[in-house]
């Protein structure tokens, strides 16, 4: 986790180290604590916990807005403020269909690291096909986080032809 930190600290300086305006806005992370799906069904939290693994083995953090405030002031921008915005998704609706996607492109991922073996993916994947089609189900979407800052004038920046 901490390489993952310092690889966001210096994204994150990267990209404001080359802005002309003194307004840096890091936009749409996300933060899954509140990501689920009603009525509950013990399938969700075990693929939301694969997901979550998957995304980070290949250098991602799936909950990365939970932390992204403290590392904007690690980086040195002033002023930083956050705000968050999550959804209610509607039983039909096609993002109810977006956590089997996600699931099939991290497959390859999943299965050769031992996250689930290929009978229980089959079975996950089947249980929540299940479950999104039934049409009393509902989810609240995972929290997506802004975040902005002020560039001081004088800042150490990451030179972008390094």
């Amino acid at each position: 986790m901490k390489l993952h930190r310092k690889k966001t600290v210096y994204n994150i300086k990267r990209v404001y180290g080359n802005l002309k305006r003194r307004l840096c806005s890091i936009k749409s992370v996300s933060d899954q604590s509140g990501w689920n799906f009603y009525p509950p069904n013990p399938t969700w939290p075990r693929l939301k916990e694969v997901l979550k693994a998957a995304f980070l083995r290949i250098g991602g953090d799936a909950n990365l807005g939970r932390g992204i405030l403290p590392l904007l002031r690690e980086t040195g921008l002033t002023d930083t403020k956050i705000r968050a915005a999550t959804l209610a998704i509607p039983g039909g609706h096609p993002y109810m269909r977006m956590p089997l996607i996600g699931a099939m492109g991290f497959r390859e991922t999943i299965l050769k690291d031992g996250l689930m073996t290929e009978t229980e993916f089959e079975e996950v994947m089947g249980a929540m096909e299940k479950l999104i089609v039934f049409p009393e189900t509902y989810a609240i979407w995972f929290n997506v986080v802004q975040t902005w800052g002020r560039k001081p004038a004088r800042i150490n920046t990451v030179r972008s032809d390094v």
